[in-house]
């Protein structure tokens, strides 16, 4: 389950996103699967927002996400309060929808973010606070990132969202 899910044909691309100019702010998340799910969404801003307590399904291999963006474009993501229960995977999430036809993220911007990541269990190896796949242009500026395990985590190979 998702608290805000957006999404976009698969066949939306940066120029044709579908879903454009969508604004989150001063929200307060806590017992979802992934708080805010976005596919394919261009000028997304989230801000001023909190995120704890969601979950990981282990038989899903899916969710504890507090914000997962998948194939989203010019998406910027500042001054929210993220703190880990054991139950969270990852405060941040970017990646890429295999099925599109332009499948990477593009222009995303994380800032003065503060991230309290320090009690996420070790569920699988991979409860970094921040996750990046096949991203076009990442900037990471002004976070404060307290992690128990890794804050950031940088790969370039596709995603599976």
């Amino acid at each position: 389950s998702s608290a805000i899910a957006i999404n976009s044909p698969t066949d939306h691309s940066y120029t044709n996103p579908h879903v454009s100019n969508v604004y989150i702010e001063s929200c307060s998340f806590r017992g979802f699967c992934t708080a805010i799910n976005a596919f394919g969404v261009k000028n997304l801003n989230v801000s001023k927002s909190s995120f704890t307590g969601n979950f990981y399904y282990p038989g899903l291999n899916a969710g504890g996400y507090g914000i997962n963006l998948s194939t989203c474009y010019d998406t910027t993501i500042s001054y929210n309060n993220f703190l880990a229960t054991k139950t969270d995977r990852h405060a941040i999430y970017v990646s890429m929808h295999v099925r599109n036809k332009i499948p990477q993220s593009k222009n995303i911007q994380l800032l003065f973010n503060n991230i309290d990541w320090s009690i996420s269990r070790d569920m699988n190896h991979f409860e970094a606070a921040l996750v990046s796949r096949c991203v076009d242009g990442l900037v990471v500026n002004g976070n404060k990132i307290k992690s128990g395990y890794n804050s950031i985590v940088l790969n370039t190979e596709n995603g599976d969202t």
